[in-house]
Parts: C-alpha cells; sequence; structure tokens
C-alpha cells in the first residue's frame, strides 16, 4: 500500500512545484509592471503652478479663527497703535495735514489702489515683528542707510540685521509659484553689500519660497551655473518666519483701519447731532412764530435758548474728543453729547413753566420731553448713520472729502432722525397720557382747546379792525 501512494505523492509534488513557478512569474510580472508605472510617474513633468484655490480652502489665506488668534496676539487697538506710529515715521507730510485717522481710512478703503495698502502692510510688520519679539532684542533700524536692512538685533556681539518682506496674492501674483518668484525678486534686487542676514516672511509663505527656490537651484545645478546654486543656498539659509501668517497681518491691518473709521465717525457725530439740533429746534420755532403761537420776543428767546444749546452741545463735544475711551466708540460718544443736550432742553422747559412744581403739573411739559428725548435718541442713530454713509462717499475725494463727507451726513441723517423722533415721542407720550391718566391728558386738551379759541378770537378782531371803514 504505501509503494503505491508513493508515485501519487511524487506527482502531487510536481504539480505544486509547477503551480508555485507559475505564480511566481506572475507575481513578478505584476511587481514588474507596477515598478514601471511608478517609475513613469516619477518621470512626469510637474505641474507650473500650484493653484490657489485648495490652499485658500485649507485656511493658509484665511484661517477661520483669525478672530481669536489676532485678539490674543495683537488686537484691534493694539493694531491701531502701531498703524498710527507707521504713519508718524514714513507719512508725516500728509498724516499731520489731513488727520492720521482720515489719512489711514482713506488708504485703506475698497476699491483703492493696492499699492498704498501693501506699503502700509510692509511697514506694519516690521513694527508688529519688533513689538512681538522685543524680549529677545529686536529693534528697528532707525537711519535707513541700507534700506534691505528693516530691524536688527545683537548677538554674541555682533549686530544681527533682518528684512522683513510681505508680500500677498494679487494681480502681479496670481498663483502661489508666481509669488515665490515675487520674493526671489525682491532677495535679488537687496542682494549684495549691506544684505540682511535674516529674509522675514509671513509663516505660510515659507514653504512656497522654499519651494521656489529648490526649483531654481535644480535647474542652475543641471545648467552649470555653480554661482547660482551657492546664492540660491545663501538665500535658503537667510529664509526665516516673521511669526504669523499673512492672514494675520492683513486681518491686523484691517481692523486697525475700522477703529480710525471709527475715531473719525466719533469725531464728526457730536458736530453733526450737534447742528441738527439747532436746525430741527429752529425750524420748529420759527414754524410756530409763523402759525402765530408764538410772538416776536418768544421767538427770539427761543432762538437764544437753542443757540445756548449749541455752544454746550460743542463744549461737550470737545471733551468727548479729548477721552481716548470715548473716541473707541461712536455710540457711547454721541450718546453723552445726545445727554447732554436732553439735559440742557429740560433745563429750558422748567424755566419756561417757572419752576420745577410747575413743570411737573402740566402735561405740555411732559409731552415736549418726551418729544426731545425721541429727537435726541433718533437724531443720534441717524447721525451715525448718516455719518458712515457720508464717510463711504466722501473717501473717493480723499482725507478731507472724509471730513466733508463725515459732517454732511451726520448732520442730514441727525436731522431726519431727530424729527422723526420728535414726532413719534410726541405722540407716544400723548397716548401714553392718556392712557395712563385720563383726566390729567385732558387737561391738557381743555388749555389747548382754550389757547385756540383765544388765538381764534385774536384773528378775529383783528380781522374786525381791518374791515372797518376808514373815518
Amino acid at each position: 500500500m504505501t509503494r503505491r501512494a508513493q508515485p501519487a505523492s511524487r506527482e502531487t509534488e510536481r504539480s505544486l512545484s509547477r503551480v508555485l513557478r507559475k505564480s511566481s512569474v506572475s507575481a513578478g510580472a505584476w511587481l514588474s509592471v507596477l515598478m514601471w508605472a511608478v517609475g513613469a510617474h516619477a518621470q512626469l513633468p510637474r505641474p507650473a503652478y500650484s493653484r490657489i484655490s485648495p490652499t485658500v480652502s485649507r485656511g493658509t489665506y484665511y484661517a477661520p479663527n483669525y478672530l481669536k488668534s489676532v485678539n490674543t496676539a495683537v488686537g484691534r487697538e493694539g493694531a491701531y497703535r502701531m498703524l498710527q506710529g507707521v504713519l508718524k515715521d514714513h507719512y508725516s507730510h500728509a498724516s499731520t495735514r489731513f488727520g492720521r485717522d482720515n489719512y489711514l481710512v482713506y488708504s485703506l478703503r475698497k476699491g483703492r489702489s493696492q499699492v498704498s495698502r501693501r506699503l502700509l502692510l510692509g511697514r506694519y510688520a516690521e513694527d508688529r515683528f519688533v513689538a512681538m519679539n522685543r524680549d529677545q532684542g529686536w529693534h528697528k533700524v532707525k537711519g535707513r542707510f541700507a534700506p534691505q536692512r528693516d530691524v536688527w538685533r545683537r548677538v554674541n556681539g555682533r549686530i544681527e540685521y533682518g528684512q522683513i518682506k510681505v508680500h500677498g496674492l494679487g494681480r502681479t501674483s496670481k498663483t502661489l509659484r508666481d509669488l515665490g518668484n515675487t520674493y526671489i525678486m525682491s532677495m535679488r534686487k537687496d542682494s549684495g553689500r549691506g544684505q540682511a542676514s535674516l529674509f522675514l516672511v509671513p509663516d505660510d509663505h515659507v514653504d512656497v519660497v522654499k519651494e521656489q527656490l529648490s526649483r531654481k537651484r535644480d535647474d542652475a545645478f543641471r545648467s552649470g551655473d555653480s554661482a547660482e546654486v551657492r546664492w540660491l543656498d545663501k538665500q535658503r539659509e537667510r529664509l526665516k518666519p516673521l511669526g504669523a501668517d499673512y492672514a494675520t497681518h492683513d486681518k491686523e491691518l484691517t481692523l486697525g483701519g475700522e477703529a480710525a473709521k471709527s475715531r473719525v465717525l466719533a469725531k464728526w457725530v457730536g458736530h453733526g447731532l450737534t447742528i441738527s439740533f439747532l436746525l430741527v429746534r429752529t425750524g420748529q420755532d420759527v414754524f410756530r412764530w409763523h402759525k402765530g403761537e408764538l410772538s416776536d420776543n418768544g421767538l427770539l428767546l427761543r432762538v437764544g435758548r437753542t443757540g445756548t444749546s449749541l455752544v454746550v452741545g460743542q463744549a461737550t463735544n470737545y471733551l468727548v474728543a479729548k477721552s481716548a475711551w470715548l473716541m473707541k466708540k461712536p455710540l457711547a460718544a454721541g450718546g453723552v453729547i445726545a445727554g447732554v443736550l436732553f439735559v440742557a432742553e429740560t433745563g429750558w422747559l422748567i424755566y419756561e413753566f417757572r419752576g420745577i412744581r410747575n413743570a411737573r403739573n402740566s402735561p405740555v411739559f411732559w409731552v415736549r420731553s418726551g418729544a426731545n428725548l425721541g429727537a435726541a435718541s433718533l437724531g443720534l442713530f441717524g447721525a451715525i448713520g448718516g455719518g458712515k454713509l457720508g464717510m463711504e462717499i466722501g473717501v473717493f475725494g480723499g482725507p478731507k472729502g472724509i471730513a466733508i463727507g463725515g459732517v454732511i451726513g451726520s448732520t442730514v441723517g441727525g436731522v431726519a432722525g431727530a424729527i422723526t423722533g420728535y414726532w413719534g415721542g410726541e405722540n407716544l407720550t400723548d397716548t401714553l397720557l392718556e392712557k395712563i391718566n385720563p383726566e390729567f391728558y385732558y387737561r391738557m386738551k381743555t388749555d389747548q382747546i382754550d389757547r385756540a379759541s383765544r388765538h381764534f378770537q385774536r384773528e378775529i378782531d383783528r380781522l374786525r379792525d381791518l374791515s372797518r371803514p376808514i373815518d
């Protein structure tokens, strides 16, 4: 039995060996094909540029949490203070003439040529780098004997210079490859004697520049240009991050411009609110005089009263402009001025009713106070809204146009808001008095009927005298 089984086992072994040989040949063939495909793919030419849309979607330029990172790093007010220093150092000839805030709003407006924004961004990056790395001994280069030296520090007894460049995607750099070439062009422009030992760029641009330097080095090596290879290697060693990405710098620049815009608006809202209050009150008094409800002396008294409120409002606006905290917030600054105007008008009403007791017992006093409160409230919001719109329109006229547009816009908006608020406050107070205290309310209506009857009687007597025949 055993001898008969041996041939069968040998035949099985031969079959298995043939199968294994075929399998090894097939696996080797497949492995050869796979290696050929990988090698062919590695030899394919690299794309000429990298599209920016995937980069943007990953947040390289617009980080999803940029507001949090900006507020923890510098913040709106910190960015504004640094921009003020930039304007003082580099734009003193223009900023002192129109005001630094106006000039900053004009330079950072939408639709403005990006040249001014890029210049401000680069100089802001210098101040920001020094402020964030002062503990490491970094300082700004004041005597610009070499434009390629922006910052410096002392290391082991020797001075180390740094050059700061901040470029972004735009008309000249539409792709990441173009952006890297722009930085390399800046390196070539500032190379030679006096070149800084460090070339500082935004953090998310470091890899872009390194990739382009590697590409150019490979091309120079293949062409045998050893001098170019050495120069590119040196630039790669110089390349260092700034400590913040491009989106952070750009967003901080925008926040600084918004802080400047708030200060310009707070400056002109007070003027517009005071002037609008003057116009509304004077127009109302003239209308009542024309209807015969006010005498000539009464009109002069009310015009003098309104003029006093104007002086008080302008004086308050001057004091508010001295407060750094109030100038940050146009609503708070305008609210202080509107409150002062309301208090001044209330004081004149009390004087008109000959004391607080008489004023408190008069329904007319409460109706007029409600009207003044409505005029001050809606006048404030109208002045702020009109001032914003006026600044957006006036920015096309330059820094001076911003001031003119702010005054006109806040005045027109304040007048519209004050008229609406006065009418609405008067009617609302009238309705509330009727619902809450009808007896008190009808006393006011009775007084109004008596005044109207006396007015009609005077008109009848005047017409009767005119129709009397001349003797």
